[in-house]
């Protein structure tokens, strides 16, 4: 939320209790994952920063992050292509979004069901 001017405060703080999660609120300029839809009271649970280049989620630090995703933002400048099942196996289970764009939820995401089903991330800068 954007702050208001309390004991002399001014800027963007985190949602609280009882406070429905904005985009505003995650400002981003780099593509940004997020374990939880926006609208989840648990938003945004674990976020990760898609770095430019392909991306197994199974290969990272914490491989749990594989296939247990639910929203991303993308800024201006970036695409990223996701995909369910990897970047040769994937078939029709591919979205290329271009941003800026933010996706709340990955239940509809260019007429797709993805919601924790993305396994690789491929993100391009121009």
């Amino acid at each position: 939320m954007l702050g208001i001017d309390v004991f002399g405060y001014r800027g963007a703080t985190s949602p609280t209790i009882g406070m429905k999660a904005e985009w505003t609120d995650y400002p981003v300029t780099a593509p940004t994952l997020y374990q939880h839809c926006l609208s989840d009271a648990n938003f945004p649970g674990w976020t990760y920063t898609i770095p430019e280049g392909e991306t197994a989620l199974d290969q990272l630090t914490d491989p749990s992050r594989n296939d247990d995703a639910s929203a991303i933002q993308v800024p201006e400048n970036w695409t990223v292509t996701l995909y369910k099942n990897g970047v040769d196996d994937s078939g029709d289970d591919v979205v290329e979004l271009v941003g800026p764009t933010q996706i709340e939820c990955f239940t509809d995401v260019g007429g797709k069901n993805l919601n924790d089903e993305v396994t690789t991330i491929v993100a391009v800068y121009s």
